[in-house]
């Protein structure tokens, strides 16, 4: 992420797989992805990025992940979302989840897991195992895919409307604060802190301050860009191919 303009340092996938909708990196190393291919882990080590597991269980074809804790992660689909225990990442354990309907996106601040789903809604919950009620939710969105954190703020990508700011200060009651947008939709959102990192679709990958909420570069990368996450000053997106 330092590089201006952004560089691309390297890129792999399953063969056969064509379509990856989502990818989040923790803080070990790996990298999850999902889509019509299953769930897969990757690791990135001096610019190699090495696939360590693909799994294609029931369930694991998502349309979103989050990372939880304990090696633990959170994958939204049709029905709700799935939690999963990737301890080994070629045979994911299944340990938890919520049917809360078509889920689009999600976020884990360490308490709380807030999620998104696909009739414009934001769910927070505060037991990601086994509890099936919210505790909170926040309505008004219109095509929402993804949600991060920067403080008691959250910045929801909506790929209809472009992004919506919240106060997240009480999870019992968010509450919207202003809305802005790119030039393009807003598939998917990553943040180092500073910078949001936007998957724009056609026109690659957006990045605005947050401090101005002006966007201030852009990559365009030749096809569409679905998915974006940010992880120890490297940026990783997937695209449709």
């Amino acid at each position: 992420l330092g590089a201006d303009p952004l560089m691309e340092t390297g890129a792999n996938g399953p063969s056969g797989l064509i379509h990856i909708v989502d990818v989040v990196a923790d803080n070990d190393g790996r990298v999850y992805a999902t889509g019509a291919g299953g769930l897969m882990t990757f690791a990135y080590t001096d610019g190699d990025v090495e696939l360590l597991g693909h799994y294609k269980g029931q369930g694991t074809n998502g349309t979103n992940l989050e990372v939880l804790d304990d090696q633990k992660i959170a994958l939204a689909s049709k029905r709700g979302f799935r939690v999963f225990d990737m301890t080994d990442p070629a045979t994911p354990e299944s340990v938890g989840g919520v049917q809360v309907g078509m889920s689009s996106g999600m976020a884990w601040d360490g308490s709380y897991l807030y999620v998104l789903t696909m009739d414009g809604t934001l769910h927070v919950y505060d037991e990601y195992r086994k509890n099936d009620s919210p505790i909170a939710s926040l309505d008004g969105f219109d095509s929402p895919s993804e949600l991060v954190f920067v403080g008691d703020k959250a910045y929801v990508a909506d790929n209809l409307s472009g992004i919506h700011v919240l106060d997240m200060s009480n999870p019992t009651n968010p509450t919207r604060i202003t809305t802005f947008s790119g030039d393009g939709g807003a598939q998917d959102i990553a943040t180092d802190g500073q910078y949001l990192y936007v998957a724009a679709g056609s026109l690659g990958i957006e990045v605005f301050s947050i401090e101005a909420l002006e966007k201030v570069s852009s990559l365009s990368y030749g096809s569409a860009i679905v998915a974006v996450d940010v992880s120890d000053g490297l940026l990783w997106a997937t695209n449709l191919v």
